[in-house]
């Protein structure tokens, strides 16, 4: 993951301005990479010392993550998800949420790496000629028609909507018919 969104999360930490002594929410940490990187910038200064807490709603990553940051003395790892962040209000001084890059529509799209999309796009395409599409490689053509968009109003939704119809077909559940009610909503307004 993190060679994938090391441009990305470089250009938004130092638009961040992060400074010694403040407290950093990494929400969704996974395996704590960029928790790792924020902990070394908000390190020791005349601020005093600051902490980095990574969120996360895995175990798994959460084991992960403190497994590998032991020599840090600044970052505490936490179970818990975005509704239900275990610290007071106005507690953080900064948040990052790597992941939630690419799920904001007014993202700038100019930051992507295009190379990586390209390359991306050029799999999946491979992948759907053998006709033999399933769960993941749907799931990766949806992301594929989202990035070929420049912006998300120019999104092809009719398209996106087609692809949910067959994740469902072969992978049903909740969270896919939610976005598929998303997707169809983009297209037929809020009340479809």
């Amino acid at each position: 993951m993190e060679r994938h969104h090391l441009d990305i999360t470089g250009k938004t930490i130092r638009l961040m301005d992060l400074r010694p002594g403040e407290r950093v929410l990494d929400l969704g940490c996974g395996a704590g990479w960029a928790t790792r990187l924020l902990a070394r910038l908000v390190a020791e200064g005349p601020e005093g010392f600051g902490q980095v807490i990574g969120l996360d709603v895995s175990d798994e990553m959460i084991r992960r993550s403190r497994q590998a940051s032991k020599d840090f003395d600044n970052i505490l790892y936490v179970w818990g998800s975005a509704q239900q962040i275990p610290w007071e209000e106005n507690f953080f001084d900064k948040v990052l949420s790597v992941e939630s890059f690419y799920y904001y529509a007014d993202q700038d799209r100019a930051l992507w790496d295009r190379t990586l999309v390209a390359d991306g796009q050029a799999l999946v395409r491979r992948c759907l000629r053998h006709n033999r599409p399933g769960p993941y490689q749907l799931q990766a053509a949806i992301n594929a028609v989202h990035s070929d968009a420049s912006s998300a109003a120019a999104t092809d939704w009719l398209q996106i909507v087609q692809l949910y119809d067959q994740l469902l077909a072969l992978s049903p559940g909740p969270v896919v018919a939610l976005n598929r009610a998303v997707a169809v909503a983009e297209i037929e307004g809020p009340a479809a």
